[in-house]
C-alpha cells in the first residue's frame, strides 16, 4: 500500500512539473521571472502561479521582492495544456 501512495505522489509531482514547463509554450515568460509553481487542484485541473521580482518603491533597502505576477487555472490531459481562466 505504501508503494502505491509513493507512485501516486511521484506521478502528481511529475505532472505538476510538466504543467510548469508547458505554461510558457502558451504565454510569454515575464522578463523579471523568478519561478513558477503548479498545484493539482483536482483531477486534471491545475493552478499555475508565475512569480516575478519587483522593486518596492516604499523601501530604501534596494532589495527586490517576489510576488505572483500571473495566475492561471488550467486543464492538463498529460499531453495538452489548456488555460481555462487567467
Amino acid at each position: 500500500m505504501g508503494q502505491e501512495k509513493d507512485f501516486e505522489e511521484l506521478k502528481k509531482e511529475t505532472m505538476e512539473k510538466e504543467v510548469s514547463e508547458k505554461i510558457f509554450e502558451l504565454v510569454e515568460k515575464p522578463k523579471d521571472f523568478v519561478f513558477v509553481k503548479s498545484s493539482n487542484v483536482y483531477h486534471d485541473r491545475y493552478r499555475v502561479n508565475v512569480y516575478s521580482s519587483y522593486q518596492d518603491e516604499g523601501t530604501m533597502s534596494g532589495y527586490k521582492s517576489q510576488r505572483i505576477s500571473h495566475s492561471y487555472f488550467c486543464k492538463y490531459d498529460g499531453e495538452n495544456l489548456t488555460i481555462l481562466s487567467a
